[in-house]
């Protein structure tokens, strides 16, 4: 999951790289030229690799263009729905990558995995949907306050169902005796009510 970690962070360093200055039609045009030989070049590299490698090589080739081309768009146009359409292609690239590595585990393994990649995902979104609301100025301070403890409300309900989900997933791979103790210490840190 360490990956995962890194592709969140990258998505919120990118996700605060979007909202600077407005490029011109000049400088986009160079900057998709850029992408598309980018893209071509990490292509040659995946072709070399064989079997699972190839397949995450791939996946993070065409998710880092999709990604790349959002934060383009975003620059070329800044507004705060770019920068937050940006920030969702970065999470869902996130999360096409880290599935894409879960392939390779074993079948419990890769359940956990798959998990923890959607569990990391929703907060990516959520993150985003924050950031959002964050950015909106046409709001009075009171508003957007009160908008974004709503948000940020409903983000720890999902996170905490994600993690849990996790989590209880993680215990079917625990020993019998220890299962309903696990389960039972999930409940607790994650369960429904926590706030």
């Amino acid at each position: 999951m360490t990956f995962a970690r890194t592709w969140l962070v990258l998505a919120a360093v990118g996700f605060a790289a979007n909202t600077g200055m407005a490029m011109d039609k000049a400088g986009f045009n160079v900057a998709q030229v850029q992408i598309n030989a980018d893209y071509k070049a990490q292509n040659k590299h995946c072709k070399t690799l064989t079997g699972h490698d190839r397949d995450v090589c791939m996946k993070e080739m065409v998710e880092r263009k999709k990604i790349a081309l959002a934060d383009l768009k975003a620059r070329f146009a800044p507004s705060d729905k770019a920068a937050y359409q940006a920030g969702v292609v970065r999470a869902d690239a996130a999360f096409a990558v880290s599935q894409e590595k879960c392939n390779e585990r074993p079948n419990h393994s890769r359940k956990v995995c798959k998990k923890d990649a959607k569990a990391l995902h929703v907060r990516a979104l959520e993150d985003a949907r924050i950031a959002l609301i964050e950015a909106r100025m046409a709001d009075t301070p009171a508003a957007r306050d009160t908008a974004v403890a709503a948000a940020r409300k409903t983000a720890v309900v999902e996170r905490r169902a994600m993690d849990y989900d996790a989590a209880s997933e993680r215990c079917k791979a625990v020993a019998d005796d220890a299962q309903a103790q696990c389960l039972e210490d999930a409940r607790r840190v994650y369960g429904p009510g926590k706030d």
